[in-house]
């Protein structure tokens, strides 16, 4: 006969097996090499956890139908209820259980096996009824393998009133005591609640009520985690009644109950009692641990299973157990082909999936909560996309944790960083390089204080950017007239309400004070804080240009007028005294000097219609109408209008501007046939005015239109073109000229009332 061949696997230095075994002895990693040959594995609990757990699980799928053993020197119920659930056929204690009898039980077939498709129900060894009866006498005399048969019947459990029947059976049916009662902690009433009880008790004392935490012996175990044993309850009463027991025994389950084990006899509960009641207890802990954990399993995934987001679920070997529709869909795959599969069959590169096996293993080592990893993801057709991915652990269902990852398209983020990215790369271009000083400031107590500099505004005002930066630009750019000062202050506080400033200022530059153009323009950078541009343009040159005009066009005006009033009166006095030729000579003198000051009273006219009137928005058609009525009737001229719509545009000014072209069209014609036609589309107006007459002359119209420059040889003979070209620029129109049969004078104006 053959020699059984035991695997015996364990530290080098642990416990020997004797019988008659062929032992090979090996480390837990060694188990897969040596089970193929064994009869039987023999694993010591003297190992690291981890260890055992991992040779349990080993041999358990490798070859389910082989017999392992957990043992250890004395008795464990938390290692017994985690043996059981990692595969172990046996749990043995060494300390009232030889495991060289188990082995040889468990390899005959006297003990309990699991069946090939893994279960873990019981199944008893012997076939007929002697058999049977002397397997329940030896559970009697080894309250130990009752238990473990409890733990597997827990382990089939998945609601807490079912745990606690098992254990009120297992407490009365294989460790003998008949008075027994499983109160489970409810959060919602906060007390102890009896749910189960064995006969005896329900007989007994049938409305057992609740006990608070902390309140007498089931709340004091419960509170404390310890067990509790009271050898007399004559000497101790807490006003519940307890029939007629003495002595009673109160054993957590964890966090979630107490074990209330009760007896008629006083003194009745030794150390071994307490003992086997604890390992009850203990592995009952476990299995409400585990029913507790499937149920938030269950909720994780009716949440990630029904959810919107892109999420997924990997089991603990970090494989698909599941993905959401979204996230199947954005990568283009059934959801059911993604099942199983590893991560690092979408992670586009090799680098982020190890970034994320290593953050999954920080997670189950602890060592953080969440943890957030960018990668990119790759879809079954190639395409890469930009994540963000959150990972954090589901809760442990006994081996490893599973891992929930949220899933977030960061590709409209990524496109925007890049736009961005491209605008301040612009911007910093644009401010750089800029010909006017741009200085960017921060309003720090109502003050403008010095962020950054341009290059132009270091030439311009003769600063360092880094010597200012901090600084208030007031103090280094302001005059120090107090008016001035006055304004300056006026135009922050707008800017540091929000508002974008204009103004014509004078500031002191490396070069002496000029005069600017300043364009305020305030933002927030959502520190807080207000922020802002200032922007000066040298508008010193044209300041000066404009005031030379200024004093020659009132000089010249004012001379010429009173010039000609003298020239007038001697041509009066001339035309009295002569006759004959001189006095038609004469004639011509008046003429002209009357033509020079018309010339003068119409250069005011247009400066005052450029520079003033009303700017409000005018119904063009009505304008239309009024100009060519009143112009009909002081005038010979035959003046139609073809109207078709009207919108509002221009302004009052716009009168002016008509009014000219019409006494234009009549004024070298000797019959003019004149039409003003409106026309109107969505953004613009159009006036338009045709006449029948010889034209204008290429020449003047050359100049008007800037297409021939302004000499002495080439230049306009009056000022009434220029003040319709001036008085529709100023509105925001433009004007046109075409010449066929006649001229047709066209001003195109914007609409104000456009959408």
């Amino acid at each position: 006969m053959s020699r059984t061949v035991v695997a015996h696997v364990g530290p080098p230095d642990g416990p020997s097996l004797d019988g008659e075994f062929d032992v090979i002895r090996a480390g837990a990693g060694e188990v897969r090499s040596l089970i193929d040959g064994a009869d039987c594995v023999v694993v010591e609990a003297d190992l690291p956890e981890a260890e055992w757990v991992e040779a349990l699980r080993t041999v358990s799928e490798a070859r389910p139908d082989l017999p392992v053993l957990l043992c250890s020197d004395e008795p464990d119920g938390t290692a017994a209820a985690r043996a059981t659930r990692n595969g172990a056929t046996e749990y043995v204690p060494r300390s009232t259980t030889d495991p060289a009898e188990r082995v040889r039980a468990v390899v005959d077939g006297d003990g309990t096996e699991r069946d090939g498709a893994g279960d873990e129900s019981g199944v008893a060894g012997a076939g007929d009824e002697a058999e049977e009866a002397d397997a329940e006498a030896n559970e009697a005399d080894d309250p130990l393998s009752g238990l473990l048969e409890t733990t597997r019947a827990l382990m089939l459990a998945h609601r807490p009133p079912q745990v606690a029947d098992i254990v009120a059976g297992a407490a009365e049916d294989v460790l003998g005591f008949e008075r027994n009662l499983v109160r489970l902690y409810d959060p919602e009433t906060g007390a102890l609640e009896p749910v189960a009880r064995t006969d005896a008790v329900a007989d007994e004392t049938p409305d057992r009520t609740a006990y608070a935490v902390g309140e007498g012996p089931p709340g004091e175990a419960f509170q404390t985690g310890e067990t509790l044993v009271v050898d007399d309850h004559e000497g101790r009463s807490d006003g519940h009644d307890r029939g007629s027991h003495r002595s009673s025994a109160y054993v957590p389950l964890g966090e979630h109950g107490v074990l209330c084990i009760g007896s008629e006899r006083a003194g009745a509960f030794d150390e071994t009692d307490v003992s086997m009641a604890e390992i009850l207890a203990a592995n009952a802990a476990d299995a409400l641990d585990r029913v507790e954990r499937e149920r938030e399993l269950r909720r994780y995934r009716a949440v990630v299973e029904h959810g919107r987001d892109m999420m997924f679920v990997l089991d603990g070997d970090c494989e698909f157990d599941l993905v959401t529709g979204p996230l199947a869909d954005r990568v283009g795959y059934d959801r059911p082909a993604l099942r199983s599969r590893s991560p690092r069959s979408l992670i586009a590169d090799d680098d982020a999936v190890d970034g994320i096996y290593d953050a999954i293993e920080r997670l189950r080592e602890g060592e953080a909560a969440d943890v957030a990893v960018e990668t990119d993801l790759l879809t079954a057709g190639g395409d890469r996309f930009p994540v963000e991915i959150d990972l954090s652990l589901l809760p442990e269902d006994g081996g490893r944790p599973g891992v929930v990852g949220v899933v977030r398209d960061r590709t409209d983020l990524r496109r925007a960083r890049e736009r961005l990215r491209d605008e301040r790369d612009r911007f910093s271009y644009l401010f750089d390089s800029l010909p006017d000083p741009v200085v960017e400031t921060e309003f720090v107590g109502g003050r403008p204080r010095v962020r950054s500099v341009n290059p132009a505004f270091e030439d311009v005002f003769g600063y360092d950017a880094a010597a200012i930066r901090d600084r208030n630009l007031n103090d280094l750019i302001l005059p120090p007239d107090e008016d001035v000062r006055a304004t300056a202050r006026a135009l922050d506080h707008r800017a540091e309400q929000g508002q974008i400033v204009h103004a014509e200022v004078r500031r002191r530059t490396a070069d002496g004070y000029r005069d600017f153009l300043f364009r305020g323009v305030p933002y927030d950078r959502g520190d807080g804080g207000r922020w802002g541009f200032g922007i000066y343009t040298d508008i010193s040159d044209q300041r000066e240009r404009e005031r030379r005009i200024q004093v020659l066009n009132r000089v010249l005006r004012h001379n010429l007028r009173n010039d000609m009033t003298v020239v007038l009166g001697v041509a009066d006095y001339l035309r009295e005294a002569l006759d004959g030729e001189l006095a038609d000579r004469v004639g011509l003198l008046e003429r002209t000097a009357e033509s020079l000051v018309r010339m003068s009273e119409r250069a005011r006219e247009v400066e005052r219609a450029v520079r003033s009137g009303d700017r409000n928005p005018v119904d063009v058609a009505a304008v239309v109408e009024d100009v060519t009525t009143e112009f009909a009737a002081s005038s010979a001229a035959d003046v139609r209008t073809d109207v078709a719509g009207t919108a509002l545009a221009g302004d009052e000014r716009l009168r002016t501007a008509l009014r000219e072209l019409l006494e234009n069209a009549v004024r070298h014609n000797e019959t003019p046939a004149v039409e003003v036609g409106v026309r109107v589309d969505d953004r613009t107006v159009e006036v338009s005015v045709a006449d029948d007459g010889a034209g204008i002359p290429d020449r003047e119209l050359a100049v008007v239109v800037g297409d021939a420059e302004i000499t002495q040889l080439t230049h306009s003979r009056g000022l009434g073109l220029w003040l319709v070209k001036w008085t529709t620029g100023s509105m925001g129109g433009t004007v046109e000229f075409a010449r066929d049969g006649g001229t047709t004078v066209t001003l195109t104006l914007p609409r104000a009332d456009a959408e």
